[in-house]
């Protein structure tokens, strides 16, 4: 889940977005929010429709929050690009349907609660196909 605030013209955008995204896999629960600002370019294909690619930088924060061990969290770069599709539907409003690839240097450490480092964890990179509905204010 994200909010994205930003502008926009008939060339590109710019945008800040901040996202939450958490998972569990085998019992250990990890969650990455990002706090990110991007541009991107636009490339109409049509009366109301443009292909898009930019570039994005900001931070991340990946949180381990596993059950039976120590909660611990990393704040790291993020790195990276995107490319979509976006369709106006009217005046004020349109959709998207995009991908994003982020590099990141996060990482956390796997301890049980009260007990010695098992080890650890690393985000190298994440990636994230999206659908988003914008609205211009």
């Amino acid at each position: 889940m994200g909010v994205r605030l930003g502008q926009q013209n008939n060339q590109g955008r710019y945008y800040a977005t901040y996202d939450n995204v958490s998972g569990s896999h085998n019992g250990i629960k990890l969650r990455q929010e990002n706090l990110l600002g991007s541009y991107d370019l636009f490339y109409p294909v049509g009366g109301s429709t443009k292909l898009f690619g930019g570039a994005t930088v900001g931070i991340t924060k990946m949180t381990q929050e596993s059950p039976g061990f120590s909660r611990d969290s990393d704040i790291g770069y993020a790195l990276g690009g995107q490319v979509g599709v976006l369709q106006q539907v009217s005046q004020n409003t349109s959709v998207e349907l995009g991908y994003r690839y982020l590099r990141s240097n996060a990482s956390t450490e796997m301890s049980e609660r009260g007990g010695s480092k098992l080890g650890s964890l690393a985000l190298n990179s994440s990636a994230q196909t999206y659908l988003s509905a914008n609205y211009a204010f």
